[in-house]
Formats: structure tokens, sequence, C-alpha cells
């Protein structure tokens, strides 16, 4: 499954695309730093992703104004050092809300609660016998 990173921080995108790549289901394809970056890559790529991170504080400001710029219809597992928008989160498109410092065990359970998600939605394939 494809990842979209959403984070100006380099050391904490790296270490959660690490943490992520330790599960063999998901590779984060790209990781940008800015609004205007995922706004530009979303609007290109979006359709190739089955799953976001988005930091809430970046450089440029929230990350909920790339909502603002285009229709998102991706999972978003949000990871944040501040308590304060989860209610913010849920309403756009967050599948759970991750406070900073994460321990990896945090991303984990995020991945498998997508994955839960994913197996719970996804109605099976029926083949017809003839």
């Amino acid at each position: 499954m494809n990842v979209l990173i959403v984070e100006d921080e380099l050391q904490t995108a790296n270490l959660l695309k690490e943490i992520i790549q330790e599960n063999d289901d998901f590779l984060v394809v790209e990781i940008v730093e800015s609004i205007v970056d995922a706004v530009d890559y979303l609007s290109k790529h979006q359709n190739n992703l089955q799953l976001l991170f988005f930091d809430i504080q970046l450089s440029d400001g929230p990350s909920f104004e790339i909502f603002k710029h285009i229709d998102i219809t991706t999972p978003v597992v949000f990871c944040t050092a501040y308590d304060d928008y989860a209610m913010e989160a849920i309403k756009n498109n967050g599948i759970d809300y991750i406070l900073k410092p994460f321990k990896n065990s945090d991303i984990h359970q995020a991945l498998e609660k997508y994955r839960n998600l994913i197996d719970r939605y996804t109605p099976p394939i029926h083949i017809p016998f003839r």
C-alpha cells in the first residue's frame, strides 16, 4: 500500500518512514514538507495512494489548509505534538491521531487499524459457479 508523509521535520519524517516500512505491505512513496507541496503532489497522485500521514503544524500553516485546496478521499493518520485538533482531524478523513513523540507501537497500531478498516469495508469478490 502506498503512503504519503506530509511532515516538515526531516528527522521525524525519516523515522516515520522507517517505522511504516517495517511492514512489508506499506511503501512510503514520497515525503513532502509543506501545504503547497502536498496539494501539488495529491492533485497528481492521490489515486495511487492508500494512506496519508499528516503532521498538523507545517512550516507554512496547519495541514488542514490542504483540505481547502483539494478533495482528499484517502484516509489520514495525523501525527502531531498538539492534542487540541482531534475533532478537526476526525472531520478531515482522520482514522487515527498520534501524539509526538510517538512510539513505534503507535505507528504499527495505526497501520493495523487501517488494515482492519480496509478488510471490513472492502467487499469480497464473488466468483459465480458455472
